[in-house]
């Protein structure tokens, strides 16, 4: 790759970057402004816990789990 290619990628690579660094900010004040998640250790560890699953027959990669 000659000088000139890589010159233009960095440049590209920096104009994203710049476009990119507002939203950061955004998500950066976001996230500090967001409530606390919730204690997964004291959910679990409660008499009754939610649970949301998904039951599968095939495996896209291997076909039947159960016949």
């Amino acid at each position: 790759m000659g000088a000139d290619r890589l010159d233009a990628i960095l440049e590209a690579t920096r104009e994203r970057v710049a476009a990119l660094r507002p939203r950061m900010r955004e998500l950066e004040r976001q996230a500090a402004e967001a409530p606390e998640p919730r204690p997964f250790e004291r959910i679990v560890a409660a008499r009754h816990v939610g649970v949301i699953a998904e039951v599968k027959r095939r495996s896209p990669s291997t076909g039947a789990i159960r016949e």
